[in-house]
């Protein structure tokens, strides 16, 4: 699949757009404690509604109070309704990677949710898993490991989705041999700080990953272009 993305992707220019129009199925999952499970959402209770994925009222109440809280750190003045915004625009974005994640056949595995909440520092007492210390965290964040569980093997979902998208975008031969050519400002041997003077080779890295941030965020944009998006202000 990847393969096929990326010699799409260099031989056709209308490639990703003619992607983003097959797009248009939902992913939703649950698990609890490492094991997969199904759980129906209820469109009655669902805030936005993107494409047949929903993000119900918990989802949201949760995302908004755990945004809020971070900003009222660095910004006690912030206003609420920024806030909104900005939890309504991450939530839809996460709901479209999702239905791109069903589309192109990435899935998810137990082991690795697994390996991904066992290696997160904070759940670790003296270097090993503390489900303990696990549990005690998901309660003060107001959420169940069921919930904390099917949040992250969504994440994996996306990331891995994301992944599929960068890996297809590649510098065209011309593209990096502009990017070698280009001048460094001379400096006496003195002065010279290897970590502050990239090799041609690291520009060139620099340049793609700059090259493949930007096709994630297009590829973003069609996603929610061709995404029937419904939010439900009244419930909010």
């Amino acid at each position: 699949m990847i393969k096929l993305i990326r010699e799409g992707a260099m031989a056709r220019v209308w490639f990703f757009r003619s992607l983003m129009f097959a797009i248009a199925i939902a992913f939703i999952g649950g698990m609890g404690w490492w094991g997969f499970g199904e759980e129906g959402a209820d469109i009655r209770d669902a805030v936005i509604i993107a494409g047949s994925n929903t993000v119900t009222l918990d989802e949201y109440r949760r995302a908004y109070r755990n945004l809020h809280r971070q900003y009222r750190q660095v910004s006690p003045d912030v206003k609420e309704e920024t806030v909104r915004q900005l939890v309504l625009n991450t939530l839809i974005e996460d709901a479209v990677w999702l239905q791109a994640a069903k589309t192109i056949g990435v899935t998810a595995t137990a082991d690795e949710l697994q390996t991904l909440i066992t290696g997160t520092e904070a759940f670790r007492t003296n270097g090993s898993f503390d489900s303990r210390r696990y549990q005690q965290i998901l309660r003060t964040m107001y959420i169940t490991p069921l919930e904390f569980e099917a949040e992250q093997m969504n994440e994996i979902l996306r990331q891995k989705v994301k992944a599929v998208v960068r890996d297809s975008i590649v510098l065209t031969t011309r593209e990096a041999d502009m990017v070698r050519a280009i001048e460094i400002p001379e400096t006496s041997d003195e002065d010279i700080d290897p970590a502050k003077n990239p090799t041609p080779e690291q520009l060139v890295l620099a340049a793609l990953f700059r090259k493949q941030q930007r096709a994630v965020l297009a590829f973003q944009e069609s996603l929610k272009a061709e995404t029937d998006i419904t939010i439900r202000h009244e419930l909010l």
